[in-house]
C-alpha cells in the first residue's frame, strides 16, 4: 500500500471515529435532556391514599369489578366473606 492509500485509509478511519464520538455526545445529551424533562414527575408513583372513600357502600359502585378495587380497604363490601364484593351488582 502506498503513502497516498494509507493517507486515504487514515482519513476515512478518522472520519468514522469523529462521527462515532459525535453520536455518543449527541445521544448522551438527548438522554440527559430526557432525564431532565422527566425529573419533576414520577410515573411509577403510587397514591398514598385510595381515591375510594373508606365509608363507600355498594351503592357507590356500578359493578362488582369496580367494588373489588375497594375491597382491601372496605372489607364490609363483601358481606358473606367469599371474596366477591357487592354481589347484588352486575359482574362488569
Amino acid at each position: 500500500m502506498n503513502d497516498q492509500e494509507q493517507d486515504s485509509v487514515k482519513t476515512v478511519l478518522f472520519g468514522c471515529l469523529a462521527l462515532a464520538v459525535l453520536a455518543v455526545i449527541l445521544f448522551g445529551f438527548l438522554g440527559l435532556l430526557a432525564w431532565w424533562a422527566n425529573s419533576g414527575s414520577d410515573p411509577q408513583a403510587t397514591p398514598t391514599e385510595s381515591a375510594i372513600p373508606a365509608n363507600a357502600t355498594c351503592s357507590d359502585f356500578a359493578t362488582q369489578a369496580e367494588s373489588k378495587e375497594a375491597l382491601p380497604t372496605n372489607p364490609r363490601l363483601d358481606s358473606d366473606g367469599d371474596g366477591i364484593p357487592c354481589e347484588s351488582l352486575p359482574p362488569e
